[in-house]
Formats: structure tokens, C-alpha cells, sequence
């Protein structure tokens, strides 16, 4: 802002002076006559020398601004598909995916509204997911004052003993408890998303608290929910998702838990799997038997070799 009003008095300086020396040019003497044309060829050239910069300048902060603008809306894009995916209940849907996308905007608007539809889809699936409680008959036995005296006084004690805990305790179990029953987490992958700095970024005392206090968390449920996913979603083999399950890269669940997963699958047809997967190698113009060779490899998809055959005897 400083540069253009600088660069405006300058102009009108300039014109002042070509004004000013306009009636010496049109005098009889040389002398003058030839300062005043100097006078006037130096302001131009100032000017052209002044406004160039600001042009080319101008261009370029555009431009970027620009640049910045749809990398921007790519990102929002994508955190909204995702958020759309977890308020549709996808089998696609990941917190975790969705979490990290929205944690990518800058624009402080757009954040805030999708994190408020964030915040709806997590506390949907958290009803969805507490159990059903029965009314208490109204038979149920008298209990005496010794019995009654008990319980207050243990719920007392609970009270006070949470209310010793320190406030990044209490969140990070809160948060721990979120995770655990919204997105299907392993232990150890809740652990680094609490102490992560691209995650909660608790200490490692208050994740470590958070895991110890959990209730009501059944890993291998977890696990079989996730295998669930990449079965159907993925079009993965069986051992590519004990794979994924256990491996520190993945989603680090125990290999026993890993393995109760895919052992407690149903209504996966692996053929299937397979041939869905050599068709989308099919379409990257691989030949037949390199596609059997992708499918059936260690490195690669991990199907067995019947599998892996079934799918290219099925291919077009």
C-alpha cells in the first residue's frame, strides 16, 4: 500500500515538472529549451523504470494467490467427501482419514463448518453404538441403610479420585474413548494417535493413563471390523490383511488379533477379490500372465495360486 501511494506522488510529481518546464521549451533560448526536454525524458523514464516492477509484482502475488486458491478448495473438497462418507455411514468412512484432511485447511471458515459436521457424525455413531438400557422392575429388593451407606461412600471416594486426576488425564481418556469406539483403532495405533504431534499430542504419561483406564474395548472387534473394511472396500486377499492388521506401517494390531479377524470373516468370496483386482490390472495394460504373477507374488496381492488363476481364467 506504502509503494502505490508512493508511486502515484511520484507520477504527479512528474507531471508537475513536465508542466513546469513545458513554457521554457517554447522559449528562444537553446539553453533551455534543451534542459527542459531533459527534464521531461528523465521523468519518463522514471516512471516506465517505477511501474514496471509494480506490474510484474502485481502478476505474480496474482498468480500465487491463485495457485493458493484451488489447492485450497482441493483440500475442502476432500475433507467434505469424506465427512459426507462418515454422515452417510460408507463402508468407506474413516475418522482417522477425515480428521487429518480437515486438519490440512487453512481457511478458517470453511474449518469450522466442517468440523461442527465432524463433531455431528462422531456423536452419531456414538448413539449408535450405546447399548440399550432396560428399565429397573419395580421388584427389585429393598436394599438396607449398611448397603446404601457402602455405596455412597465408594462413590464418594470414586468422585474425589477424579477429581485428583490431572485435566490432560481426563481428556486424553476422553479422547482415547472416541477413538476406540468410533474408528476402530488398535491399541497401539491409540496410543500414537494421542502422543502423535500431527494427532492429540498428549504426554506420553497421559496416553499411557488413558489406555490403562479404557472399559468396554474389544480389540479383536476392532479387528474384525477393520478386516471387514478392507475386504469389501479393498478387494484385499486374506493375507494381505493379516498383513495390514499387524504391521507397524498399518494399523498395528497384535497378530493374534490380526488373525482372529480374518478367521471370523464371512461372506468374503476371495475368487472375487481377485478378479477384481486383475481387472484393474487389466486396465494398466498388463498381460495375462504378469497378472497372475501380481496376484499370486509375496510382494504383491498375496492371493493363493488358485486364486490368482481363477481370476485370470475370468478375465475378458
Amino acid at each position: 500500500m506504502f509503494i502505490k501511494i508512493l508511486g502515484w506522488l511520484l507520477l504527479i510529481f512528474c507531471i508537475f515538472l513536465i508542466l513546469g518546464n513545458w513554457d521554457d521549451t517554447k522559449s528562444k533560448d537553446k539553453t533551455k529549451k534543451k534542459t527542459g526536454w531533459h527534464w521531461i525524458i528523465g521523468c519518463l523514464i522514471v516512471i516506465v523504470l517505477f511501474s514496471f516492477p509494480m506490474i510484474n509484482h502485481h502478476s505474480v502475488a496474482s498468480s500465487s494467490n491463485q495457485t493458493v486458491s484451488n489447492a485450497e478448495k482441493s483440500r475442502e473438497s476432500k475433507a467434505q467427501k469424506l465427512i459426507d462418507a462418515l454422515n452417510n455411514q460408507s463402508p468407506q468412512s474413516d475418522f482417522a482419514k477425515a480428521k487429518l484432511a480437515l486438519s490440512k485447511i487453512t481457511r478458517k471458515s470453511k474449518k469450522n463448518s466442517l468440523k461442527k459436521e465432524l463433531n455431528m457424525a462422531i456423536k452419531q455413531k456414538k448413539e449408535s453404538n450405546k447399548p440399550v438400557v432396560k428399565a429397573k422392575e419395580s421388584s427389585e429388593p429393598k436394599t438396607d441403610s449398611s448397603s446404601r451407606q457402602k455405596e455412597s461412600s465408594s462413590t464418594n471416594s470414586s468422585s474425589k479420585s477424579k477429581k485428583n486426576v490431572p485435566t490432560e488425564y481426563a481428556s486424553a481418556l476422553n479422547k482415547a474413548e472416541e477413538y476406540a469406539t468410533t474408528m476402530d483403532l488398535s491399541e497401539q495405533g491409540l496410543h500414537d494417535q494421542l502422543t502423535s504431534n500431527s494427532g492429540e499430542g498428549f504426554s506420553e504419561a497421559a496416553a499411557q493413563y488413558a489406555l490403562n483406564n479404557l472399559k468396554d474395548v474389544n480389540w479383536n472387534k476392532n479387528a474384525l471390523d477393520k478386516a471387514e473394511d478392507y475386504a469389501n472396500s479393498m478387494d484385499m486377499s486374506k493375507q494381505g490383511i493379516i498383513d495390514q492388521l499387524s504391521s507397524s506401517s498399518g494399523e498395528q494390531f497384535t497378530a493374534s488379533q490380526a488373525q482372529y479377524a480374518v478367521n471370523h470373516l464371512t461372506d468374503v468370496n476371495w475368487n472375487e477379490n481377485a478378479l477384481n483386482k486383475a481387472k484393474d490390472y487389466q486396465d494398466m495394460d498388463m498381460s495375462k500372465p504378469d497378472i497372475r504373477e501380481q496376484l499370486s507374488s509375496s510382494s504383491g496381492e498375496q492371493f493363493t495360486p488358485e486364486q490368482a488363476q481363477y481370476a485370470v481364467n475370468h478375465l475378458k
